[in-house]
């Protein structure tokens, strides 16, 4: 192959920009364990459309910061081009309405500085002039005013945020490397300081790095065909936040018609990569460049024999980075960059398939297929690439060759992508969903699975385990709820004794205090035994009534001294109390069964209102299921405004409003069925413990009203085993 056709071959990839931005991580009530078992990768969740349709969006970036995405994109509307933003504070499930920031913008790059305020930097040419913009966003969705600096002809700008503020890096007319640095988030900016010149019109600013307070600027320059010199990326740093720079210095030879520079950082190192022909042969390459000491000195290698792919993406996290090349293989290092182990094939062998886009999430790694069609694979694997379970998303039509991008924030991962043909085109978003399955061979090993994601308590004052018959679900519902509010799990037990596991769980956990809901006819003394063999019979408590709704008034008085808020559901029937206990929770209010096919309030109902001095109440579920006439008798009691009622066309469609009215949740839902509450009881407890939701759903589909609110959401976690959820809601398959 001559030079001409690779250089052709090379400019004819279709390159993957990946942003790998960082995690910050949800905090629940509660820590819980990150389930070790995989089921397959779901997919995603239905899109939400963030630029203004009608117009024309293209060269979108997300980023995150201090728990808010910022989506920036270009947008042409009759010719007239702006620079668009949108931002969303529920990890990309809903979007604020498209601000345009400035007319002619383009090249934007983005920055977040002190994590909480974005800057983002572009460049527009007004009437012959010259213009460089930045403009900042606040986390709490304000945004600053437009400053604006002429300058020379520039091209795309570089930023960083580091110790000492923000540092911009660019090149004015084309060959001279100049920075400038703010103090106050982009309002105002230092003079210019040249780094260097180029000898030709071919000088680009690359990459911007900062490293223990330190930063490392790189570009290329050019030489003449000409000249002896080769075309080479330079590098210059500063330790004062970008006030001055040492001499420019060659970093390395550059490739003949080099091509996606690529930076990433590791715990240990700051790892370059680009490909390209090496001069004066045919050789196509990539080469790698490693620095341990923050970008003083270089370790510079080629990486790529000629008969292997090209370079595609490169992506690092901790001391990980994974480089793909564009054969459907990747190779991965686990030391920063100095080590490299063999090809490795997510499909399972080589294929003609490139390997799309890439993201590293905590120790997840992510990959999109790279072939064009209204299905575009996902895949992820939970190590690093040994194994991985495989989805897709239907992002139909999409422009062609146009892979969704990925970006994450607080333990949530979404895809975005530019929807449409040329001339119509929209940015659009899906959260990419993993199932898990957390369930056992039947409802007393599941409730055992589901307690084994709580951390042990070790005796710590206030900690407390709950325990409820698996023969029947009034006891279990309300203490659910009860156990959830105080961050402990429901274990459920045989009328005659514990399980040996339940016994092995509850020594796990060590908490200061059990809890054993329903009389002896339910639930027998000798489980009570078995507890205070555990934590000492003085911890062990046996709250029970005279029915299920004596009982439930008990519990929830013993949990709710104080309460402000009650979600009143059925004692007859179990989905509406199961849907309600996590959302209840978020609101520290509680669930509280009654007769909703009586005429009137029930005894126990009016005086658990009245003991606790509830003001509010919460109705689960529609008239059906709770009469008008217990509605009226609270709206007397509590007032009109104080009474609302949540419920849907069916129990399906109610779990989803329930949970809708608990407020912002997080990253992590739990499905069960809404046919048995046998597997779902302990799960109600997790759920509201972590700040999660609990839907319920039929046994072969999601229906739509619960797959829109999974916007925001990254794991499914799946209540039961596949005879309680199928194949169809272990891949999300919409309710027809």
């Amino acid at each position: 192959m001559n030079t001409v056709k690779s250089v052709r071959r090379l400019l004819g990839i279709v390159i993957a920009a990946i942003l790998v931005v960082p995690v910050f991580a949800f905090s629940p009530p509660v820590s819980a364990h990150a389930l070790a078992d995989m089921d397959p990768i779901a997919g995603g969740s239905p899109p939400v459309t963030i630029s203004t349709p009608g117009e024309q969006a293209s060269g979108a970036k997300v980023v995150s910061g201090n728990g808010v995405l910022a989506a920036f994109w270009s947008n042409d509307k009759n010719g007239t081009i702006t620079l668009a933003a949108s931002v969303s504070a529920d990890r990309g499930g809903t979007w604020s309405t498209p601000t345009h920031l400035s007319t002619g913008g383009s090249g934007a790059d983005l920055v977040v500085a002190d994590g909480d305020v974005f800057v983002t930097m572009w460049t527009a040419r007004v009437e012959g002039v010259h213009l460089l913009h930045t403009v900042t966003l606040s986390s709490s969705g304000t945004w600053g005013e437009v400053r604006t600096i002429p300058t020379p002809d520039i091209n795309t700008a570089k930023l960083i945020s580091h110790p000492n503020g923000i540092t911009a890096l660019w090149v004015e007319s084309l060959t001279t490397v100049v920075s400038r640095s703010s103090t106050d988030h982009g309002v105002t900016w230092s003079d210019p300081v040249t780094l260097g010149s180029g000898p030709r019109n071919w000088t680009s600013a690359l990459a911007l790095i900062e490293r223990e307070g330190e930063l490392t600027a790189i570009w290329k320059e050019d030489f003449p065909e000409s000249s002896a010199d080769t075309d080479s990326f330079m590098l210059s740093r500063s330790t004062d936040g970008g006030a001055t720079w040492t001499e420019k210095e060659v970093l390395a030879p550059a490739l003949e018609a080099s091509i996606n520079f690529e930076a990433v950082q590791t715990a240990t190192s700051i790892v370059l990569s680009w490909t390209g022909i090496r001069h004066g042969t045919d050789e196509r390459l990539t080469q790698l460049a490693v620095s341990l000491n923050a970008g003083r000195d270089w370790q510079v290698r080629d990486w790529i024999p000629p008969a292997e792919a090209e370079f595609r993406f490169m992506v690092g996290n901790d001391d990980v980075v994974i480089v793909g090349e564009s054969n459907s293989s990747f190779r991965k290092s686990l030391d920063g960059g100095l080590t490299w182990g063999a090809p490795q094939y997510p499909y399972g062998s080589a294929s003609w398939s490139p390997l799309g886009q890439a993201a590293l999430v905590g120790d997840s790694f992510y990959l999109t297929d790279f072939s064009p069609g209204p299905i575009v694979s996902m895949g992820v694997s939970r190590d690093l690439g040994s194994t991985w379970s495989w989805g897709s998303v239907a992002i139909s039509p999409f422009q062609t060759g146009r892979l969704p991008m990925l970006a994450a924030v607080d333990d949530a991962v979404i895809s975005y992508w530019i929807h449409g043909t040329p001339g119509s085109s929209v940015l659009q978003a899906s959260s990419v969903l993993e199932t898990e399955p957390l369930g056992g061979r039947d409802r007393y090993e599941t409730a055992i699975r589901v307690s084994q994601q709580f951390d042990g308590f070790a005796g710590q004052p206030g900690s407390v385990a709950y325990i409820a018959t698996g023969a029947n679900f009034p006891d279990a519902l309300v203490a659910s709820a009860a156990a959830a509010s105080r961050g402990g799990p429901l274990l459920l037990t045989r009328r005659d004794g514990l399980d040996s596991a339940a016994i092995a769980e509850l020594r796990r956990l060590g908490p200061a205090k059990i809890i054993i809901v329903g009389g002896t006819n339910v639930v027998s003394d000798r489980v009570r035994s078995q507890a205070a063999a555990v934590v000492g019979a003085t911890n062990v408590v046996r709250i029970g009534g005279a029915d299920r709704y004596d009982t439930a008034r008990r519990v929830v008085a013993e949990a709710f001294p104080r309460l402000d808020t009650l979600y009143v559901a059925t004692g007859r029937d179990f989905p509406d109390a199961l849907g309600a206990s996590a959302a209840a929770v978020s609101l520290g209010a509680a669930v509280m069964v009654t007769d909703g096919s009586s005429n009137e309030v029930g005894a126990d109902l009016e005086r658990l209102m009245r003991s606790t001095s509830v003001d509010r109440v919460v109705i689960a579920g529609g008239t059906s299921v709770v009469s008008r006439a217990i509605e009226s008798q609270l709206r007397g009691l509590l007032g009109s405004t104080n009474v609302t009622r949540v419920g849907g066309a069916d129990r399906y469609e109610t779990s989803a409003l329930l949970n809708a009215s608990g407020g912002p949740y997080g990253s992590t839902v739990y499905f069960a069925t809404g046919s048995n509450f046998a597997d779902a009881l302990g799960g109600g407890a997790l759920a509201g413990a972590t700040g999660s939701r609990l839907f319920t759903v039929p046994q072969q589909c999601v229906p739509g009203s619960v797959l829109a609110q999974l916007g925001g959401v990254r794991f499914v976690r799946l209540l039961g085993g596949p005879a309680t959820l199928g194949g169809g809601v272990r891949q999300l398959v919409k309710c027809r």
